[in-house]
């Protein structure tokens, strides 16, 4: 399904995310978003040799089933079956996730972008496709 170029609000995000399931959804030709359901969705687009991870994120209802371990593992295998190397991702540098990608999913930090989300830190994250 391509979706016309547009920059959605969150309610057309969540609206397009209640409408579609397992499909992708291709933005601009550039930003790919693979949704499950109303339990969580990841986006990203791709360089040459890089996926660069925009959200992966879980409905509240859903978080501590595995939900985002299976979104990750999917974006993982995606990956690399579209020959790419490695995963990039700027986290808030108060996210929860950021715990759980270093220490449970095997990223690494590769430094900060100051001020990256309106007065708050990013945290440049990677992970070598294996």
């Amino acid at each position: 399904m391509i979706v016309e170029s547009f920059k959605p609000s969150n309610k057309e995000v969540v609206d397009l995310i209640n409408r579609l399931c397992h499909n992708p959804v291709v933005l601009d030709n550039r930003c790919i978003i693979r949704i499950y359901g109303s339990r969580g969705f990841y986006a990203f687009n791709t360089n040459k040799d890089v996926f660069n991870v925009l959200r992966l994120c879980v409905h509240p209802k859903w978080r501590g089933e595995g939900i985002g371990t299976l979104l990750h593992l999917d974006l993982l295998k995606l990956a690399e079956q579209h020959g790419k190397k490695k995963l990039q991702m700027i986290i808030h540098e108060e996210s929860p996730a950021l715990c759980w990608l270093r220490d449970c999913w095997g990223w690494r930090g590769m430094g900060v972008k100051q001020d990256y989300f309106k007065k708050r830190d990013g945290y440049i994250m990677e992970r070598e496709i294996v």
